[in-house]
């Protein structure tokens, strides 16, 4: 049975850490109810509204909330089959399992509050280099206040958004890149995709009040503008943001 090129998962933390929580409130049903609003409403979205669908999400959760995490999935409907909340303890067989059978695994970091372009799976699977490259990075996106909807470019030299690559045959042996951080993986060999790839989402009111003076040279006026990059990111029918703008304030 010959072996396909790669196969792409994306690992995405949903409760299972965080960097500022020094309280475990993540833990909590108020913290995942919000969470999982977040999670559906956009992550999940641009996962769905992806062009390629040729890869898998596993979305973690910390094992002994899985009751909590399980009862805030009812509110919303069934997850497509390729985008899977797990428990964290299954994480590595799930890694495993998913690229065994290609020469690579591409692993894409995403945080359960963010989005990818539509065409970024896409844009993964036309990248031929995969021998001589250990990290795709993306160093442009937008950031989108979804409180006041509003959108900006930014551009970060080493950000949160990359695709590491793995030979299958060295992931299954255990051998992992030795990282500091993603401030650290622009010292890795790379190749830097020239698109506009993620969208971060503030939701945090604290952080929403200085978006102005963070974003103010990159900030999209035109609303056509805004909404066609939204559009590209999560779908049609933005409708439901505005809504839940005011509930995500609540959340930090």
């Amino acid at each position: 049975m010959s072996l396909k090129e790669k196969n792409i998962v994306v690992d995405i933390a949903f409760n299972n850490w965080a960097l500022n929580d020094t309280e475990n409130q993540r833990w909590t049903k108020e913290w995942i109810e919000r969470r999982m609003e977040i999670f559906m409403s956009f992550t999940a979205k641009s996962l769905e509204n992806q062009t390629n669908q040729d890869f898998t999400a596993l979305v973690q959760y910390d094992d002994h909330t899985e009751h909590l995490v399980k009862k805030a999935m009812r509110k919303y409907k069934r997850l497509p089959s390729n985008i899977k909340m797990i428990p964290h303890s299954e994480l590595k067989m799930q890694f495993e399992n998913h690229v065994r059978d290609a020469k690579f695994g591409y692993f894409v970091r995403l945080d359960s509050d963010d989005l990818y372009h539509e065409s970024f799976i896409q844009q993964l699977h036309d990248f031929q280099d995969s021998e001589n490259i250990n990290v795709v990075i993306n160093q442009k996106g937008y950031v989108y206040d979804a409180i006041q909807d509003r959108l900006a470019t930014v551009s970060f030299k080493s950000p949160p958004f990359y695709t590491l690559i793995y030979k299958t045959e060295d992931f299954l042996n255990g051998f992992r890149y030795e990282m500091k951080g993603h401030r650290s993986i622009i010292e890795m060999p790379h190749h830097i995709l020239t698109n506009r790839n993620y969208t971060i989402i503030v939701h945090a009111q604290n952080t929403s009040t200085t978006f102005k003076e963070k974003y103010e040279k990159g900030m999209i006026h035109d609303t056509s503008e805004k909404n066609r990059v939204l559009n590209e990111f999560l779908g049609e029918g933005r409708d439901r943001l505005n809504v839940l703008g005011k509930l995500m304030n609540k959340l930090t």
